[in-house]
């Protein structure tokens, strides 16, 4: 159980590191500028919210013409780093980097993402929580979750309920879109432990929730750096029903 109290721990900070980028320089996301005469707003994101991000600045620049917005994908530690520094920018990343970089300034939490269940619609094997997933339960499930450096976080989820899979349900996330997502709506399989941010979800499949207490949450916050019109503009907007619209979209939470 060590293993999984250190992974509850680190959570927040290993899903960042796993979109972490190896350019020191900050390396603009290809097609995402948009531009416009007036002000600029540059927004410093993690490869695994590029693409929230990106859909934003769209959205805004759509709302209000003349706003240049460009999205920079850079390291965890980087952004962090630019936020300690003062550097003028709306920055988006996990909750613990943004917390730890931004001081003084104010923090705004922006979405999560978490552990869910995906079952047939009308759930007819009547599954309620995680214990669905422990060998043996003479249920057809699988585990989707990618292998990462200290352990695989879906699984991670099992380990708090004390639950352990067997090692031939353990597949990674892209199997879910691709396969097993189709065969829950189809009725060859039980049910799937996937996060949100990995549901697309097929008719037929709904998504059931796992408590808080129980879930690995990870957090994600932004914070604005410097006082400019069109910074503070674009912040109080992604904060607002577009930006919670583009997070559902995208499978997160607001």
């Amino acid at each position: 159980m060590k293993r999984w109290t250190v992974l509850v721990a680190v959570v927040a900070v290993a899903l960042a590191l796993s979109s972490c980028g190896s350019d020191k320089k900050p390396a603009s996301l290809g097609g995402t500028t948009v531009k416009g005469g007036g002000g600029t707003v540059t927004a410093y994101t993690t490869a695994q919210l590029a693409r929230i991000v990106n859909d934003l600045g769209l959205a805004y620049t759509a709302k209000v013409p003349g706003v240049h917005v460009r999205v920079i994908v850079e390291a965890t530690a980087a952004i962090g780093e630019f936020v300690a520094a003062g550097q003028p920018q709306i920055a988006i990343a996990d909750e613990g980097t943004i917390k730890a970089a931004a001081k003084k300034l104010t923090v705004h939490r922006f979405g999560r993402n978490l552990a869910v269940i995906a079952v047939a619609t009308a759930n007819p094997r009547h599954i309620a929580d995680v214990k669905a997933f422990a060998a043996g339960s003479g249920l057809r499930t699988v585990v989707c979750g990618a292998a990462t450096s200290i352990g695989n976080f879906a699984v991670g989820v099992l380990a708090k309920a004390g639950v352990k899979p067997a090692p031939s349900t353990i597949h990674p996330p892209a199997d879910c879109l691709t396969k097993y997502l189709s065969q829950i709506a189809a009725g060859t399989l039980d049910a799937a432990l996937l996060f949100r941010n990995d549901a697309t979800l097929p008719k037929g499949v709904k998504l059931l929730s796992i408590p808080d207490a129980q879930n690995l949450v990870v957090n994600f916050s932004y914070v604005t750096v410097g006082s400019s019109a069109p910074i503070v503009a674009f912040g109080d907007f992604i904060a607002g029903a577009t930006g919670r619209h583009v997070l559902t979209l995208n499978g997160y939470l607001p």
